[in-house]
C-alpha cells in the first residue's frame, strides 16, 4: 500500500547527513569529561533500565543525589528537535532550567496542588511554572491551557516572554479547541479540534480525558515548529503508556471471567490530588469484572494533606471502585472516610483495606490474587515504592 505523500514530506536540512545518530563517543566523553571504552554512536538516551533499547546511552543516576539539568546545555548540535521535561517543588527552579534549555516552544500542561506543601497556593505554582517561559528563544511560542483558572495569570506572563501565544482546551477562546471526542473500542479518543483555519481529526491511543488534553498541547507544539500535522496525529495514536506512567499490562489471573488475564495500570511513578481523579475516573470507565484501586500516599501537599487524601472518596465512590488498597499513613483519612460512605447510589461501599508500606500491599494482592477480567490501577508518589508492587505483578507477564 503506497504511504500518503503528504506524510513523508519534511523540510531539507544539511544535518540529515549526520543519519540517525544522536550523541558520539567523543562528544559523550566531551560532556562528561569520561573516558569512551570504545567508539560508538547512540541514538537514544535512557536513564531507566527498563527502558534500554538497542543503541541507546544508559546513563545511571542517583536520582535525589545528582543533578542531570548540568547538561542541557550541552544537547548536540545534530538533533534536529529535543523535548524536555521540566519538574520543580520550589519557586525559582524552572527559572534556572528554561534558561539552560533555551526553548523554541513552552508549554504549561496544567496546574495542580502537586508540590503545594512548598507554595502559598495555586497562584503560587502558576507563578512558579510560568518561569519556563523566562528561557525563550527571541521569536518563541508559549502554550497555555485555556480551561486552567490560573490561564489569565499565565497568559499576562508568557506575553512579557513570548512572541506568539497559544491556547489549547474546550474553552472557546482557546486557539486549539477540543470540539467533540469519542471513545475507541481499545479505550484511547478519536479526537476533533479546531484549529482556526481548519479542523483536524486524529486518535490519541492512551485512555482518558487528561491525555486527550496532552495531545492538543503537542499538536499546538508541532503546528509552532512546522511539523507535518499528519504526522503528529499518527503518532498519537501509536502512543504508548511508560513505565510508571501509564504502561497497562495483561497479567495472569485465576478464575473471574475464565480468560487468564487481569489489567494492570501503571501509574505508579507520580500522585497529587488531580491526576489521582483522573485516573481513577479512567478506571471507572474500563469494562472489568471487578475495578481495583492500589492507592499510595501523595506526598508534598503541606498542612492540607489530611483533607486531599480524604477528598479521594469522592471520586473512588463515583468510579464503582470495587476494592481499594490504600499505602501509607497518609492514607488513613482516606480510609477513614470510605468507612463513613454510605457507598454508590445502589448503597454499595468500597472494600477497603489499609496498609504501611508498598510490600505488605503486593502481600496482600497476591494472599488475595487476581481474578481473570480485573482492572488494577497502582498509582502513588514515586516514594511509596509502588513500582516493585508492578515489577513484581508483570513478571510473568
Amino acid at each position: 500500500m503506497a504511504s500518503h505523500p503528504a506524510l513523508l514530506s519534511w523540510p531539507a536540512d544539511p544535518r540529515d547527513e549526520y543519519g540517525l545518530a544522536l550523541w558520539t563517543a567523543p562528544a559523550i566523553e566531551a560532556a562528561t569529561s569520561g573516558h569512551a571504552s570504545a567508539d560508538f554512536e547512540v541514538g537514544g538516551i535512557a536513564f531507566d533500565g527498563r527502558e534500554v533499547h538497542e543503541g541507546d546511552l544508559f546513563v545511571a543516576l542517583e536520582g535525589e543525589q545528582a543533578d542531570g539539568h548540568a547538561y542541557l546545555d550541552q544537547a548536540s548540535s545534530r538533533t534536529r528537535f529535543g523535548v524536555f521535561e521540566m519538574g520543580m517543588n520550589h519557586p525559582g527552579e524552572l527559572a534556572e532550567l528554561t534558561r539552560l534549555v533555551r526553548p523554541h516552544v513552552a508549554i504549561v500542561t496544567t496546574i495542580a496542588p502537586a508540590h503545594i506543601g512548598f507554595f502559598k497556593d495555586e497562584a503560587a505554582i502558576a507563578d512558579a511554572k510560568s518561569e519556563i517561559f523566562e528561557g525563550l528563544v527571541p521569536g518563541g511560542t508559549a502554550i497555555l491551557p485555556a480551561d486552567s483558572p490560573h490561564f489569565t495569570r499565565l497568559r499576562a506572563k508568557a506575553s512579557r516572554h513570548a512572541a506568539h501565544v497559544v491556547s489549547f482546551g474546550r474553552s472557546p477562546h482557546a486557539q486549539v479547541r477540543l470540539l467533540d471526542t469519542i471513545r475507541s473500542h481499545n479505550g484511547g479518543t478519536l479526537v476533533t479540534a479546531d484549529l482556526g483555519d481548519r479542523r483536524i481529526c486524529f486518535t490519541v491511543g492512551m485512555p482518558g480525558e487528561h491525555w486527550v488534553a496532552n495531545a492538543l498541547a503537542v499538536i499546538a507544539a508541532a503546528r509552532a515548529v512546522g511539523a507535518d500535522l499528519g504526522a503528529t496525529g499518527l503518532a498519537l495514536a501509536e502512543m504508548e503508556g511508560l513505565a510508571g506512567r501509564g504502561a497497562r499490562h495483561a497479567v495472569p489471573a485465576k478464575g473471574g471471567d475464565g480468560s487468564g488475564k487481569a489489567l494492570l495500570i501503571d501509574e505508579s511513578y507520580n500522585a497529587n490530588p488531580a491526576s489521582m481523579a483522573v485516573t481513577i475516573d479512567e478506571l471507572g470507565k474500563t469494562e472489568a469484572r471487578r475495578r481495583i484501586a492500589v492507592l499510595g500516599a501523595m506526598k508534598e501537599l503541606g498542612d492540607q494533606e489530611a483533607r486531599y487524601h480524604a477528598e479521594l472518596a469522592g471520586p473512588l465512590s463515583e468510579a464503582r471502585i470495587d476494592r481499594a488498597v490504600l499505602v501509607g499513613e497518609e492514607m488513613r483519612g482516606l480510609t477513614e472516610a470510605l468507612g463513613k460512605s454510605a457507598g454508590d447510589a445502589l448503597g454499595k461501599r468500597i472494600d477497603v483495606a489499609h496498609v504501611a508500606n508498598a510490600a505488605e500491599a503486593l502481600a496482600l494482592l497476591e494472599g488475595e490474587g487476581l481474578h481473570g477480567g480485573d482492572a488494577v490501577l497502582v498509582k502513588g508518589s514515586n516514594s511509596v515504592g509502588l513500582g516493585a508492587v508492578v515489577r513484581a505483578l508483570t513478571a510473568k507477564e
